[in-house]
């Protein structure tokens, strides 16, 4: 199976963005594509390959890029929305247990298994799951950079959509983001062994609302320092003297 369509549509997209803004806002995937596999795990690994790229390597500017489709045309939002959580639910089907108990989960349970069932996968059509697949992200990243490409191509918009997205970057904070101030903090207190995703899982929300405060991204990291050490101290309290 060849993937160099897909490789392509990644670089463009990458390129489009590049060109304008100076800045490679698009991460390469640590994952390898598939590669001289037959079968169910080539498209097990395309599964996995395709939520890196667009969950992580693709974040944050890829939901910028969707808010500019969403506005421009709801009929390709909806196009590209699908196809991204079709790989969201059958990466999630693949690599989680879905609790009977959680209607999420059985949500995406049934959209995975209605997804297979129509292209494939119950007569073991592996390649027609991995041509679906792999045509669908294509489509869903020419799209972001169609309705990008639009926009620089126009003088009056370019700027302003430049802008727009070094100021949405800028306010952006990735969840990981904040685990590195929690561990300093935590180890300024001498918490040993303390669980910074698990802390952070819990304060995420509030946190976003306290850096949105600021103007620029230094300023709200000096502030969350401040406050994440408040509540840190005030939860465990200060070192025994």
């Amino acid at each position: 199976m060849d993937f160099g369509a897909l490789t392509e549509s990644v670089e463009r997209l990458r390129t489009a963005l590049l060109e304008p803004t100076g800045l490679n806002l698009i991460e390469d995937v640590s994952l390898d594509l598939p590669n001289g596999e037959d079968g169910e795990a080539v498209f097990l690994k395309l599964v996995l390959w395709s939520y890196v790229l667009w969950f992580e390597a693709c974040q944050p500017v890829g939901r910028h890029l969707m808010s500019i489709v969403r506005n421009a045309s709801p009929e390709d939002q909806k196009v590209a929305a699908r196809a991204f959580q079709d790989i969201q639910n059958l990466r999630t089907f693949h690599a989680h247990n879905l609790r009977e108990s959680s209607t999420g989960d059985q949500h995406k349970l049934s959209q995975a298994k209605a997804w297979l069932v129509e292209n494939g996968a119950t007569k073991q059509d592996w390649a027609a799951c991995v041509a679906k697949l792999t045509a669908s992200l294509i489509t869903a990243l020419n799209i972001l950079r169609n309705h990008w490409s639009r926009l620089m191509e126009s003088p009056e918009d370019a700027p302003t959509a430049v802008q727009a997205l070094t100021e949405a970057l800028e306010r952006n904070w990735e969840p990981y983001l904040f685990d590195g101030i929690v561990d300093e903090v935590a180890s300024t207190l001498a918490l040993t062994d303390f669980d910074a995703v698990k802390y952070r899982t819990v304060r995420l929300d509030d946190w976003r609302k306290a850096t949105a405060l600021f103007q620029d991204r230094m300023s709200a990291e000096a502030a969350l320092r401040r406050m994440i050490h408040q509540e840190l101290l005030a939860k465990f309290g200060a070192i025994p003297s």
